[in-house]
């Protein structure tokens, strides 16, 4: 009996033994090099020892599948925070790290150790486990591969832009900064334009400090998306996210890079937010030669991602007209100022007014320029950061354009850039700045009253805010001056003025500033002088019209129509000859206006013989007549009272008859 247990307890303590090399294995010395790593499982734990100071565990895995996988390291306490072991992980050669360096992690006595997420590809590769030079023990360990496949997730070696990892838009993938020398390089394409940021999500720290930067890179992985080696860095207690990036249909890159200053190798998550979008700034246009094309009346999405960021854009004003500039952009509790807009000539140096100034946008307010009258053409606008703040938030720009030939245009900040107007007509315009000044020119053809009237948005101010200069032919001699404020509007009297061409020039007052827009009227009063004008040529088919103008002030004095032509031709097409019964048809190609003409033709009169009397006679009209045409037979009769004189006659000399006889026989009787 006694012998039965002890062979029972024997066997039982076998199968514990086995037990425990399945789920901890031994590390199967000797593993001092990589021709003789021991082979182990993923997710499988593995007992070993660093047994003498020159010792070494090479461990061999293999992943049949890509995903990623970390490497924990448990130990047997050792009463000191000090560094005791180095995890080395290789790839396939068991020479190359796989983060492109020869990096490690640590592994303190008193914790136990576990690497950051490494991304890998499906392949065999080695781990070495190695003590610190100046501390060791050899105490027993745990090792443990941990694996979770899965495609979102970086793949080492990726420390290049020529090794980065291929990544889609609107995915989330996983990766970590594994040490100092560790960057984590993405590529992404985009098969349309539009605008992207970069998410960067990650385990926090309680730490404000800066621990990560992401950089973006152009298709060569070397030239920055905005001309400057810029980057967005990430806070240890924070999430991160880029500013917004306008990007052409194109492949381009993502690095990851820790601070110099702060490292953390914790789990990260990296997106790329894509947005199809044919209204954003294009990255790099952080000069002229690279602006951004955009046309008038439609709004386009950018941000200024830093200090040395700036966003040009470039626009056609199709015709005569005036603009207006906003910006609107997420707001910033504070009323300083954070942006400068700049407008320039087609050469994105000389300033429309004469002079390099802007308008400052302050971060609680969305901004707006003064308007803008400017000629057909081309012109720039650079948007950038105030040198004292800055903010990478985004803002939406729109330029306003209304077509008119009645506005300043500028420059027009001189006598010789002065804009022309005609007299009794409203022209529109704004003073963009302190340094800025509109010129207006006009000319007289006669002696006539001038009026000055000048008409703005009301202040609430009764301050003097602008100043109403004139100024003779030679734009030097001063003849008038008056000033405008904020309150109320300006009608001059300047009085009668000779035959000839005149200035006016409206600037701020010395202490009062507004960029309102105004309107100015030259009024003349005059004698009219009217002169004909065809304000529409009548045609063939349709009326025109000419108009009487006064040709000193143009106003219009009277209108007539005037009747069409009608067509004209000299050679007609006879289709059918008109006869007496119906009527013909021919047509033409008309000499004035060349369109083909079709005409019918009136009927013919009848060809009637001489008259027939058929009835009466002339005593006792009337008398029926008729007529034949020799063409048709048609037959014309009438009745003929032309003889009714005779009738009278034979009636009257009846009556002088019967008269005179009565007469006589009266006469006779009486003598008898």
């Amino acid at each position: 009996m006694k012998r039965f247990l002890v062979t029972l307890l024997f066997v039982t303590l076998m199968l514990s033994l086995c037990t425990f090399t399945v789920f901890a294995a031994g590390e199967g010395e000797p593993n001092d090099k990589k021709a003789n790593a021991t082979s182990i499982s993923l997710g499988t734990e593995v007992t070993g020892n660093i047994s003498k100071s020159s010792d070494q565990d090479w461990f061999k895995f293999t992943t049949s599948r890509d995903g990623y996988i970390t490497v924990d390291l448990e130990h047997e306490i050792i009463s000191s925070s000090s560094s005791y072991w180095r995890i080395y992980v290789y790839q396939s050669d068991g020479v190359t790290s796989i983060n492109d360096y020869d990096g490690y992690w640590t592994v303190a006595g008193n914790q136990n150790g576990k690497t950051s997420q490494i991304g890998l590809k499906a392949g065999t590769y080695y781990i070495k486990i190695q003590y610190n030079p100046y501390n060791h023990s050899d105490v027993s360990y745990t090792l443990r591969v941990n694996f979770t496949e899965t495609v979102n997730t970086e793949l080492e070696p990726n420390s290049s832009a020529k090794k980065a990892t291929q990544i889609a838009v609107n995915t989330d993938y996983n990766g970590a900064v594994a040490g100092s020398s560790d960057s984590d390089w993405f590529k992404f394409d985009l098969t349309s334009d539009g605008y992207i940021s970069v998410d960067f999500l990650h385990e926090m720290i309680s730490s404000s400090s800066s621990y990560w930067r992401i950089y973006v890179y152009q298709a060569d992985g070397v030239t920055s998306v905005n001309n400057y080696d810029g980057y967005w860095t990430v806070e240890g207690n924070a999430n991160g996210r880029t500013s917004q990036i306008g990007l052409k249909a194109g492949t381009y890159y993502v690095k990851i890079q820790y601070n110099p200053y702060n490292h953390s190798d914790v789990t990260y998550t990296l997106r790329v937010n894509f947005t199809e979008s044919s209204l954003t700034e294009y990255e790099p246009n952080s000069g002229i030669k690279k602006a951004t094309v955009i046309d008038v009346n439609k709004d386009y999405m950018g941000a200024i991602a830093g200090s040395s960021d700036a966003d040009w854009y470039q626009f056609t004003v199709p015709a005569d007209g005036y603009i207006t500039i906003k910006f609107d952009h997420e707001l910033i509790s504070s009323s300083s100022s954070y942006w400068r807009l700049y407008v320039y000539l087609a050469d994105g140096v000389t300033g429309i007014n004469d002079y390099d100034g802007y308008w400052a946008i302050e971060g609680n307010k969305n901004g707006k320029t003064s308007q803008i009258g400017l000629h057909a053409g081309t012109y720039c606008i650079k948007v950038q950061y105030n040198p004292y703040n800055h903010s990478d938030v985004t803002y939406k720009l729109r330029v306003d354009y209304t077509e008119t030939e009645y506005t300043e245009f500028e420059p027009n900040s001189s006598s010789t850039k002065a804009t022309e107007i005609k007299p009794n007509t409203d022209y529109l315009g704004a003073i963009a700045g302190s340094s800025d000044a509109d010129w207006y020119k006009f000319t007289l053809s006669s002696k006539a009253q001038i009026t000055l009237n000048f008409y703005h948005e009301m202040l609430e101010s009764s301050s003097k805010y602008l100043n109403v200069y004139l100024y003779s032919s030679d734009g030097v001699t001063e003849s008038f001056k008056n000033s405008v404020t904020g309150n109320n509007n300006g009608a001059f009297d300047v009085g009668e003025l000779s035959a000839g061409s005149y200035y006016v020039k409206i600037t701020y007052c010395p202490y009062n500033e507004s960029d309102v827009t105004y309107k100015l009227n030259v009024s003349e009063k005059h004698d009219c002088v009217g002169k004909w004008i065809m304000s529409k040529e009548p045609t063939c088919t349709e009326e025109g019209q000419r108009e009487e103008i006064c040709s000193i002030c143009g106003k219009s004095l009277k209108t007539e129509t005037i009747s069409a032509y009608g067509h004209v031709s000299e050679n007609w097409t006879v289709v059918k000859e008109p006869t007496c019964t119906e009527t013909g048809y021919r047509y033409a190609n008309c000499d004035r206006c060349h369109e083909d003409v079709q005409e019918v033709t009136e009927i013919l009169p009848h060809a009637y013989g001489e008259w027939q009397v058929v009835s009466g006679n002339k005593v006792i009209p009337p008398i029926v007549k008729e007529q034949k045409c020799e063409q048709c037979g048609y037959v014309n009769s009438v009745k003929d009272w032309s003889y009714i004189w005779i009738t009278i006659l034979v009636g009257l000399a009846i009556v002088g008859v019967g008269i005179g006889i009565f007469n006589y026989v009266k006469a006779f009787k009486s003598k008898n």
